[in-house]
C-alpha cells in the first residue's frame, strides 16, 4: 500500500518490538503499541533467517507447453534466500517459490536446497526469468548462475 506503514525499524515479524526500541532500551519508543495497531502485515513471511534477497514474478507468457515452466507456475514467485550463519541448524540457502491464486499467496514450495549435512553448498544472491521461461539464479560463493528447468514430470538443475 502506498505510503503504509510496514513496521521498519521498530517492529518485525507479527508486530514484535525489537529491543533497541522497546522500553528501557537505548532508542526506547513509547509509542510502539500506537505503531504496532497500524502496522500493515505482509501477505506472507519465510522461515526466520531465510534471508530473502531477491525475488522473480513468473511471467505467463513464457510458462506452457515446451517452455521452461509448467503453466500451473504462472504469476507464483521464485525467490533466491541466502542463510543465517549464527543457527545451530541453518535454514534459508535455497530457491523457495511461493504459489499464488488470484494474486494471493498461499503456500511455499522449496525448489533448490543448498543445505548438505547442515553445511551450506551455495548461497543463492538473484534468480530471473530466462527468455525460455526457465529460472536462473546466482550464488556468490561459486561464482556461477544455475537453471531450473522443466523437463517432463520433473524439474532439472544445469549450468546454463
Amino acid at each position: 500500500v502506498e505510503g503504509g506503514f510496514y513496521g521498519h525499524p521498530f517492529l518485525t515479524a507479527n508486530r514484535i518490538p525489537r529491543p533497541e526500541y522497546s522500553l528501557g532500551g537505548a532508542y526506547a519508543r513509547r509509542d510502539l503499541l500506537q505503531l504496532a495497531g497500524r502496522t500493515i502485515m505482509p501477505e506472507w513471511t519465510f522461515q526466520a533467517h531465510s534471508a530473502a534477497n531477491a525475488f522473480t514474478f513468473v511471467d505467463p507468457a513464457k510458462v506452457g507447453e515446451g517452455k521452461g515452466l509448467p503453466a500451473d507456475h504462472a504469476g507464483d514467485m521464485f525467490v533466491a534466500q541466502r542463510g543465517s550463519w549464527n543457527r545451530q541448524n541453518l535454514a534459508g540457502y535455497a530457491i523457495v517459490r511461493v504459489l499464488f491464486e488470484d494474486g494471493q499467496p498461499y503456500g511455499e514450495k522449496t525448489i533448490v536446497r543448498a543445505i548438505i549435512d547442515n553445511e551450506a553448498t551455495a548461497r543463492p544472491v538473484d534468480c530471473t526469468q530466462d527468455l525460455d521461461g526457465s529460472i536462473l539464479w546466482s550464488c556468490d560463493t561459486k561464482g556461477a548462475v544455475y537453471r531450473v528447468k522443466w523437463v517432463g514430470k520433473k524439474a532439472v538443475g544445469s549450468k546454463p
